[in-house]
């Protein structure tokens, strides 16, 4: 096989047993439209209990794909690592990818992390080989309003980014103890942050981000409605333009299922767009008849999207507006 670069890939991961089947489809997105771009493929997954039956099927599904590695980091070692960092009543899981400088070999000096509830359409060689020699990490401006900002400590005129995909700076982190700044950040805040790791690596690393293309990390809400719309709900400021946004839904590398109107595209009566996409991902490999569930959303997040149905959407998103932060801190 001629592969397009000698390189290889380091790849981050996180799931529980229960996410592992939207895991298994996110993998196997990730190999058949990558594999044939890198050497080889290390795909290391923080494992909170999954099993040892969810393990063998993600091998199953990346074994076709050429010199790949599934790495497990179970959760028992990641444990012992922030067991000496931090004293954390809440699930490890919320800060846990903050501190893969520690439990990543170290000679990887940079990962790529991708969030699992996700289809990967295309290459990301094109990240991967960006500089960011002098940036603690890369990524896709969230669509967040202006409260995911104030509620860190941050000025409403700053870029803030998505934690969805997330090209790290290892090296960088371990040489300026970046992990420090993440425990101080935790410790000054009482181990509550809004967003979790996402607030976190934003409020104490802004000044050294750089922001990539969103179709790196394309979300729900630019698939469901159109751009000018998306930008009225949640006020965005300073974003991507028109066409950058277009272009990203022309030529998806990452598609992100955050939660918004139709909620995920796995949900059984959902109405999102890339339903039929993902379900014939999902077809592809070993976990084709698990990954259809109810929609799992709490009722009052139901019924206010459910105005969508009924109202015109510009209606809805004055009714939102007013009390845009209220929904987003309490949602």
């Amino acid at each position: 096989m001629n592969y397009k670069t000698n390189d290889s890939i380091n790849v981050l991961f996180a799931s529980d047993d229960n996410f592992a089947p939207y895991l298994g489809v996110a993998i196997y997105s990730f190999l058949k439209n990558n594999h044939q771009d890198f050497r080889k493929i290390n795909i290391h997954i923080l494992a909170k209990r999954i099993s040892k039956e969810n393990k063998t099927i993600l091998e199953e599904i990346a074994s076709p794909f050429g010199e790949n590695n599934l790495i497990f980091i179970e959760d028992e070692g990641i444990s012992k690592i922030l067991g000496k960092k931090i004293q954390a009543n809440r699930a490890l899981s919320s800060f846990s990818r903050l501190f893969a400088a520690s439990f990543l070999d170290e000679t990887i000096e940079k990962v790529l992390y991708l969030d699992a509830d996700s289809l990967i359409l295309g290459s990301f060689k094109e990240l991967w080989e960006t500089n960011i020699e002098n940036y603690y990490v890369a990524g896709v401006l969230d669509v967040g309003p202006d409260y995911v900002k104030t509620a860190v400590g941050l000025s409403k005129d700053v870029n803030y980014i998505n934690a969805g995909v997330l090209l790290i700076n290892l090296k960088k982190w371990r040489n300026e103890d970046v992990e420090s700044k993440f425990i101080d950040f935790l410790e000054k805040n009482n181990m509550q942050v809004y967003n979790n790791d996402q607030g976190i690596i934003n409020a104490t690393l802004n000044d050294s981000i750089l922001i990539v293309d969103s179709k790196f990390n394309l979300m729900s809400p630019f698939l469901e409605k159109d751009y000018d719309d998306v930008i009225k709900w949640n006020g965005l400021k300073n974003y991507y333009d028109k066409e950058t946004i277009e272009n990203a839904i022309k030529n998806p590398v990452f598609l992100h299922f955050v939660h918004f109107i139709n909620g995920r595209p796995w949900f059984k009566d959902t109405k999102h767009p890339c339903k039929d996409l993902y379900l014939k991902y999902a077809s592809e490999t070993q976990y084709k008849n698990d990954v259809v569930v109810e929609d799992y959303r709490g009722l009052k997040y139901k019924l206010f999207f459910s105005l969508t149905n009924f109202l015109p959407y510009k209606l809805v998103c004055l009714i939102y507006r007013p009390y845009r932060d209220f929904f987003i801190k309490y949602f």
